[in-house]
This record gives C-alpha cells, structure tokens and sequence, in this order.
C-alpha cells in the first residue's frame, strides 16, 4: 500500500472491498499453539497463481490481558489485484514464525535462544526446506500484572536449487 502526504496508509475502499487487502487476527495463550494456528492461517495464501499473489505486508504480537492471551496480527496483501497496492513483503510460502515464552522479561532471551533446534530445522541439509534462512523481524508483547510474555522471531527462507 502506498502511503501518502497526509501521512495515513492509502488502500482504497476498492481494493479492500475486492479482497486485494487482509488483515487476519490469531489469538493463544501458549507459543506452540500460536506457531500453529499462524501458520494454519498463512497455508490458504501459499499457492502463487496468475491472479493471486500474496505477501505477507505487516505483523505483530500484542496482548497480553488478565486472560493472558496473545493476538498476531498479519496483513495480506494481493500484488495482482490492484495498481494501487504498491506492497513490499513477504511471501507467506517464504515466511516462517516461530513463538516463545517467558514468564519475566529476563528470560525472554533464554527462550529464544531455545528455539535455535527449531530455526537449524529449517536448513535443507538438517531436512528443511531452505539453503538460506533470514532474521526479517522479531517482537514481543507482555500480559499485564507481570504475567508471562509472548515472542516471536519471523524467518524469511530461500531455496536456491
């Protein structure tokens, strides 16, 4: 999406209505049921065709709540549905996001520190599927009354052949 002098993001109303645009929420309370459920929601735009092509344009982690749930947000956008979608992005085939937990914010490092089996997984000579893996964007969220914190480190892979 192209954003413009008055400072606000521009996708027009006929690019949201057409579906060119995304915005999917997903909501857990624990790193590996969230690993999941992002990636259940990404497969749908997986599959590159003529019409559709989706990257991935915007993700976060937030929430956190007495009820301790986190929310990932993730906004699509469809480069070969509109000339006014002007995204840069990932292509959710590519992306790979993986969660952690810590119940302080000391121990937010050790934890991702903990997930490097998961992250060497993803090598092609370990089995996985990329020659090459990317650190494109980490975050964190934190619930409230100093209950436990969220992570999540979004990997971009390239399988060169």
């Amino acid at each position: 999406m192209r954003f413009d002098p008055a400072g606000t993001w521009n996708a027009p109303a006929a690019d949201l209505a057409a579906g060119a645009v995304r915005h999917l929420y997903i909501e857990s309370a624990a790193p590996d049921d969230m690993q999941a459920r992002v990636a259940a929601a990404l497969a749908p735009f997986v599959p590159v065709t003529q019409d559709e092509e989706w990257l991935i344009t915007h993700v976060d982690l937030s929430g956190g709540g007495d009820g301790h749930t986190f929310v990932t947000h993730l906004e699509l956008a469809n480069i070969n549905a509109s000339q006014n979608i002007d995204a840069t992005g990932v292509a959710p085939g590519a992306a790979r996001i993986l969660y952690y937990m810590a119940a302080q914010a000391a121990a937010l490092l050790p934890a991702r520190r903990a997930l490097q089996a998961q992250i060497a997984a993803l090598f092609a000579g370990n089995g996985g599927p990329f020659t090459s893996v990317t650190l494109l964007q980490t975050g964190f969220a934190g619930a409230s009354q100093g209950t436990p914190f969220m992570g999540m480190l979004l990997l971009v892979g390239i399988a060169i052949t």
